[in-house]
């Protein structure tokens, strides 16, 4: 080795000695798990269950963390502080699975290390004998919340930027640069045109775009793929786009308007269309301020160029549609999924349902989907497809998964201008799902649901919890006519609470509280409290809705002088935007006076911010 010293004479030269000992090394060993964390119990699991988690013990390490792993499959850290053990867990609906283990890492600058503790697989749904009330509506909805707390989110900074200027060259990047490059790449996209472009000059011509083979991509490798309109502008594809199995797309302030390709069902074809059919990956896609549709171009309906909006051929993984308007579809959505959230959006013109959530396919899970501040309004009405019915949400006798579980909040649904007759007609769920397949959850909070036929809530349950509606309207919208053609039923509806079959556990599979409704069957299993049943129908019997309502007209026979149709009944109400929508909902469909406690609240015109139409 090398020395010198600094004396009176300064500096002195270099001298050289041999090198003694041993130069220890910079690294640490690797952190130990003496113990890692534990579960109790260890067996016979169900949905609701409480698990008790001590603590790992460990030395060596500048970080740890527990997490469960779900039928080999991983998930996201839920411990990571000594502070919060023991640590109880409640078994949640994803943790019904035939193996269930959990997982303690540690690391340091060394590597990383972890250690499993005993299988306490398989979770099942539950056996319990009776119903279990978790106490509130407000408990209810944060534990169908819970659902989505795996929820993929686009996190980190871009790597890769790019920007193109029509559909063409984003087809050609996509198909030389993001599908054939590293799937930890997160590509930023700018979309840099404005308003309406085709692609391959022909409308009919579909855009499509996919992924990698393979059941997993960007969003399983911490990639993601980001589609943005160019500052100051709003770019639309005229076409058909698809995108097939992709997984960790996310796509802000572009339209689509898409148009029937003139061949086939119109009810097989989509406007956005997110592919997971065959050996495809199950999507994973998230939309912030777009626009979906044909009316949204141009403020017209027209019936030959009609077909779905968003369409999800096969069970999605997850789907988050934030702040989006969707206009002049076959129905806004058709979307089977594991997770959806529909959130601040505006729906008009549909010709038929809203949602479709079918077909849910594959078993093990449950499908959840949250509704929040939606508006759902001006149905389309044109006479080829006014008497179509539509549905607010709709699942399938063919569905697999446990059930579903929807999560409905400040929402408004105003099925008008639908004359379908029966119960065909306008309705708020349909849930028609096989023995075996209807665990299902509700919890509905401050929304109004106004049809036209009997059914404004309706649903077949064997659900293990309690559903919740509060401080929700289920009412009769729009015009129910006599002789309406081709339609003549003169059937008079109050449309409120249907339910053919109860659950077979014990105990109240739903409880009503602080809400109006229309037809009400008493039944041993659904409990009522501050609740006023509504007379609809032309009778006027018994409490009728213009002594419950602000300000909307309940007219019953005569003629309407706008369309000349007979005994009509209710209102039309004509609004060109979601928050004209909500001012019109404001002046004429809260509760007043002495049935004020009752039904949802007035909306907030603040939280409501779809993009506007045209």
């Amino acid at each position: 080795m090398a020395e010198r010293a600094n004396g009176a004479g300064g500096w002195s030269q270099w001298a050289y000695s041999q090198p003694t000992g041993i130069v220890a090394s910079s690294l640490p060993s690797a952190p130990t798990i003496n113990t890692a964390a534990h579960p109790s119990p260890t067996s016979g699991l169900q949905i609701g269950d409480s698990v008790t988690i001590a603590a790992p013990s460990i030395t060596g390490a500048t970080s740890w963390w527990v997490s469960w792993v779900r039928d080999g499959v991983g998930s996201e850290a839920f411990a990571t502080d000594l502070d919060t053990f023991p640590y109880s867990y409640v078994v949640q609906p994803r943790d019904v699975v035939t193996s269930l283990v959990l997982r303690t890492y540690a690391s340091n600058a060394a590597g990383a290390v972890y250690s499993d503790s005993t299988d306490i697989g398989p979770v099942i749904t539950g056996t319990s004998s009776s119903i279990i009330d978790l106490g509130s509506v407000t408990a209810t909805e944060n534990y169908i919340l819970s659902q989505f707390d795996n929820n993929w989110a686009k996190t980190g900074t871009a790597t890769q930027f790019r920007t193109v200027t029509t559909p063409g060259a984003l087809k050609t990047l996509w198909d030389t640069e993001i599908q054939v490059g590293s799937l930890s790449e997160k590509w930023e996209v700018t979309l840099d045109w404005d308003g309406a472009a085709i692609y391959n000059s022909n409308q009919h011509t579909l855009l499509s775009m996919s992924a990698p083979t393979g059941t997993t991509n960007w969003s399983d490798a911490g990639g993601w793929i980001y589609l943005k309109n160019a500052s100051g502008k709003r770019p639309g594809f005229d076409n058909r786009v698809m995108f097939s199995g992709v997984r960790g797309i996310y796509i802000e302030g572009t339209d689509f308007y898409g148009i029937y390709t003139g061949s086939g069902q119109v009810q097989q074809q989509g406007t956005l269309v997110f592919n997971s059919a065959g050996s495809l990956a199950d999507c994973i896609f998230e939309m912030y301020n777009c626009r979906v549709g044909r009316y949204c171009r141009s403020l017209t309906f027209v019936p030959s160029e009609v077909i779905f909006g968003v369409w999800s051929d096969e069970t999605c993984e997850q789907a988050v549609i934030e702040k989006c308007a969707f206009a002049g579809n076959y129905a806004a959505w058709k979307l089977p999924a594991k997770r959806a959230r529909l959130v601040n959006c505006d729906v008009s013109q549909c010709w038929e349902d809203v949602l479709k959530a079918y077909p849910l396919s594959g078993s093990g899970y449950y499908g959840v989907y949250h509704y929040d501040r939606l508006t759902i309004r001006d149905f389309s009405l044109d006479p080829t497809t006014a008497g179509l019915h539509t549905d607010l949400f709709q699942t399938s006798s063919n569905d697999t998964p446990f059930g579903v579980m929807m999560l409905m909040t400040d929402t408004w649904y105003v099925a008008d201008h639908k004359y379908a007759s029966g119960a065909g007609g306008t309705q708020g769920t349909t849930l028609s799902t096989t023995t075996g397949y209807c665990d299902n959850l509700f919890c509905w909070r401050n929304s109004g649901v106004f049809c036209t036929t009997p059914v404004a809530f309706g649903t077949t349950s064997d659900s293990q919890y309690t559903s919740y509606i509060q401080n929700c309207s289920l009412g009769r919208a729009g015009i129910t006519p006599s002789g309406y053609s081709p339609y003549p039923d003169t059937k008079d509806w109050s449309p409120g609470f249907y339910s053919p079959g109860g659950p077979s556990r014990s105990g109240i599979g739903t409880k009503i509280i602080n809400s109006t409704i229309g037809q009400f069957v008493a039944k041993s299993w659904i409990s009522s409290s501050n609740v006023t049943s509504i007379n609809y129908t032309v009778s006027m019997t018994g409490t009728i809705p213009e002594s419950v309502f602000l300000g909307a007209s309940f007219e019953r026979g005569g003629a309407n002088t706008a369309n000349s149709i007979a005994n009509k009944f209710g209102y039309l109400q004509d609004t060109t935007d979601q928050q004209s929508f909500l001012t019109w909902v404001t002046a004429n469909l809260i509760t007043k006076g002495a049935y004020s406690s009752q039904g949802p609240a007035a909306p907030i015109l603040a939280n409501y911010s779809a993009p506007a139409l045209g």
